[in-house]
C-alpha cells in the first residue's frame, strides 16, 4: 500500500516536461506580447509545426530527450531545464527559471549563502530555546 502512495506522489519526466513546455510557451508569449501558434511557435521552440500541434492537441503525451534539448536551445534555456521539476522550488517569490539560468558557480554561491543563513537562524533559535529553559528553571519554586 505504501508503494502505491509513493508512486502517486512521484512526478514522471513526461509530466514535468509537458508542464515546463506549457510554461515556456506562456513565457515566450508574454515576452512577444501575443499568442503564438503554428509555424511561429514551432520556430520559437526549434521543433516542427507538426510536433507542436501534436503536443498542443494531446496527440503526443511526451517530449523525447532530443526534442527537449532542441526546445531548450531555441529558448536559450540551460540543458535539462525542461526536465527540472520546478514544483519543488522552495522560493515562490523568486522565479526558479532565473536561478536555473545562472552558471553552476553562481548557483553554488547562492546555495552557500542560503546554507549559512539557515545555520545562523537555527543557532539563533537554539540559543533562544536554551535561554528560555534556563530562565524558566529559575522560576521553578522547587528548584530553590
Amino acid at each position: 500500500m505504501l508503494t502505491n502512495c509513493y508512486a502517486a506522489a512521484v512526478r514522471t519526466i513526461e509530466t514535468v516536461r509537458l508542464e515546463n513546455y506549457r510554461a515556456l510557451i506562456a513565457e515566450i508569449e508574454r515576452e512577444r506580447g501575443h499568442e503564438m501558434k503554428g509555424a511561429e511557435l514551432a520556430a520559437a521552440l526549434g521543433i516542427s509545426a507538426v510536433y507542436v500541434w501534436q503536443l498542443n492537441k494531446g496527440a503526443r503525451d511526451s517530449i523525447d530527450s532530443k526534442a527537449a534539448r532542441k526546445i531548450e536551445a531555441a529558448a536559450s534555456k540551460p540543458e535539462g531545464w525542461l526536465d527540472t521539476d520546478f514544483s519543488l522550488w522552495p522560493f515562490p517569490g523568486i522565479d526558479s527559471a532565473r536561478f536555473q539560468n545562472l552558471s553552476t558557480d553562481q548557483q553554488l554561491e547562492i546555495q552557500g549563502v542560503v546554507r549559512r543563513m539557515l545555520m545562523e537562524f537555527e543557532a539563533e533559535k537554539q540559543s533562544k530555546l536554551g535561554g528560555m529553559s534556563a530562565s524558566s528553571a529559575n522560576l521553578n519554586p522547587k528548584a530553590a
